[in-house]
């Protein structure tokens, strides 16, 4: 993210990389991805997200988050 209101630094708690908390040798993601898109193409750049993404996804709250 950039901006003049952007907060700098890590949102959130650092992933496990302990054997049991991997999927198949890799970090679990928390957040689709394309929730984030459908986040900023909405609020940010005023375009439906749905037809891009092909279905619906929730959206982020980054005020929340940081």
């Amino acid at each position: 993210m950039v901006g003049g209101k952007v907060r700098g630094g890590i949102v959130g708690a650092s992933p496990s990389l302990a054997a049991k908390d991997l999927d198949r040798g890799d970090v679990k993601y928390r957040v689709d991805f394309r929730s984030v898109y459908a986040t900023l193409m909405e609020r940010h750049l005023g375009v439906a997200a749905a037809p891009v993404l092909g279905r619906d996804f929730p959206q982020i709250n980054f005020e929340k988050a940081c």
